[in-house]
């Protein structure tokens, strides 16, 4: 069925934070510095295991496997997230361009559609201009049929953010919204990594309800504690995955725009004060 069909217009009647476990103490300090928790090793691990991925190394005998250009592609917009311009020397970039669009062609013909948005968004982010230039058309995505879960939705508004208004009107939006903190309610506590990534693309669906929730500092000690395992781990992409998500929940604004994710950091240590923000985008 297609995105209208998918979402009926049913009630699940009035949700609060409170019922979620979410209504929680505000904090002084809900602030993640990427450039303070992130190094340069960091950056320099993460491009070396990107260019072994890319290049086959990395990946043995299993490099020709299906899924593995779908990995190396996230783990680049990972990447380009937290750091752009650890991306601007890079030499296969065009790997991601040329493969990206070979995949959603083959995407559409099977009407694989959270195959098609997954690879759509993360070429938005990587190659605005050029994805912008694609004779691709949002309207036409949202009558295809397959599973629009909050990733697949996720995934649309950074592909065709021009597109916006039009398809959120299709939703139910209090039950999309509900049904994403019923999932991290679910995550807070026992797996930090996907609790902010379940946030993060609440965050980029529903910027003007990111306020309803209030993350603590137990929240951002237990992100914070899960990034350094990651770090100590012998694979950068894991540190790096997270370390996106949540520099997106740290960010003062999130925009998705025909220039790609934007991304503007405030420069306080306290992300919700009004202070001097710098706007990043994340392109190579």
């Amino acid at each position: 069925m297609g995105i209208r069909e998918h979402f009926e217009k049913k009630g699940e009647g009035d949700l609060k934070l409170q019922d979620l476990g979410l209504d929680i103490e505000e904090s002084e300090e809900l602030f993640f510095d990427v450039d303070r928790e992130v190094t340069e090793d960091d950056k320099k691990r993460m491009v070396e295991q990107l260019t072994k991925m890319v290049d086959g190394v990395y990946w043995g005998e299993h490099k020709d496997s299906g899924g593995i250009f779908e990995i190396n592609l996230r783990a680049a917009v990972h990447l380009a997230i937290v750091s752009s311009d650890a991306l601007k020397d890079f030499k296969e970039r065009d790997y991601f361009w040329s493969n990206g669009r070979i995949f959603m062609e083959n995407s559409l013909e099977r009407e694989d559609v959270s195959g098609f948005l997954e690879v759509a968004s993360c070429l938005r982010i990587l190659f605005p201009k050029g994805f912008s230039k694609l004779d691709l058309h949002g309207r036409d995505v949202m009558e295809m049929h397959g599973d629009w879960s909050i990733k697949a939705i996720y995934d649309f508004l950074i592909a065709f953010p021009d597109d916006r208004d039009y398809f959120l009107e299709s939703l139910n939006q209090d039950y999309v919204f509900d049904n994403g903190m019923k999932e991290i309610k679910k995550l807070r506590d026992k797996n930090w990594r996907d609790f902010a990534v379940s946030l993060s693309r609440l965050r980029i669906i529903f910027p003007e309800r990111f306020d309803e929730i209030d993350l603590n500092n137990r929240d951002w000690q237990g992100m914070k504690e899960e990034l350094e395992i990651s770090r100590d781990r012998e694979s950068a992409l894991r540190f790096f995955r997270l370390a996106g998500y949540m520099k997106i929940l740290a960010a003062e604004k999130v925009e998705i725009t025909d220039k790609g994710l934007e991304i503007t950091m405030s420069e306080g240590e306290d992300f919700r004060q009004e202070k001097k923000s710098r706007p990043e985008r994340r392109q190579f």
